[in-house]
C-alpha cells in the first residue's frame, strides 16, 4: 500500500480543507442580502433565502409597495439606462410595461448593461424552490410589479407591488 511522504501531508490537508470550505460557501449572507435590499424597500419578514456560490435568491414581505429615496426611480427606458451607465441603482416603473418586458428593452438597448441584468435575474431562479420560481414568475410578468436594478452588485429586486412582497435574485456574472 502506497504511504504519502510525511511533507506532502501538509499540502494534501490544505486542499481537503479548500474544497470542504469551498463546499459551504455562499454568495452572500441574509443579512447582507437584507441591508442591501432594505435600503431599497421597507422590509418584512424573511419568507425564503437560498444561496449557493453562483446564485442568491430571497423573498421578503414588504411594509410598503414603493421604494425608498434611495432609489432612482424613472419612468422611462433612456432615463433607466443612463442611471444604470453611471453604476447607480435604478427602479423601473414604466408605465404599463412589467420588469420581464424591460429588461428586454434594456438588452437591446445597451447589451453589456442588459446582460448583467437579465443574467442576475436567470441565475438568481436557480436558487428558487419551485414555488418561489412560479411567485417570481408572475412578479416579473406583471405590470404592477417594480423592477430594481443595482449594476455595481449585478443585484436584481422584484417588488410586487399586489402582493406586498420583493424578490431578490443575483448571480454570479
Amino acid at each position: 500500500m502506497p504511504v504519502a511522504h510525511p511533507h506532502c501531508m501538509p499540502r494534501v490537508a490544505l486542499a481537503i480543507a479548500a474544497i470542504a470550505t469551498l463546499a459551504g460557501c455562499a454568495m452572500d449572507s441574509e443579512a447582507k442580502v437584507r441591508t442591501q435590499l432594505g435600503a431599497w424597500v421597507n422590509l418584512g419578514e424573511t419568507v425564503y433565502f437560498e444561496s449557493r456560490m453562483d446564485c442568491t435568491a430571497a423573498l421578503f414581505k414588504t411594509r410598503s409597495t414603493t421604494a425608498r429615496a434611495s432609489v432612482s426611480m424613472v419612468r422611462t427606458l433612456p432615463d433607466g439606462l443612463r442611471l444604470i451607465s453611471a453604476g447607480e441603482t435604478v427602479g423601473f416603473d414604466l408605465p404599463a410595461q412589467s420588469p420581464n418586458a424591460i429588461s428586454q428593452q434594456v438588452m437591446s438597448a445597451d447589451l453589456p448593461n442588459g446582460l448583467g441584468l437579465v443574467s442576475s435575474g436567470i441565475s438568481g431562479k436557480n436558487c428558487m424552490s419551485d414555488t418561489v420560481q412560479r411567485a417570481y414568475l408572475t412578479a416579473l410578468t406583471s405590470d404592477n410589479s417594480i423592477m430594481i436594478y443595482a449594476p455595481s452588485t449585478n443585484a436584481l429586486a422584484v417588488l410586487d407591488v399586489q402582493q406586498g412582497q420583493v424578490f431578490f435574485a443575483r448571480g454570479d456574472v
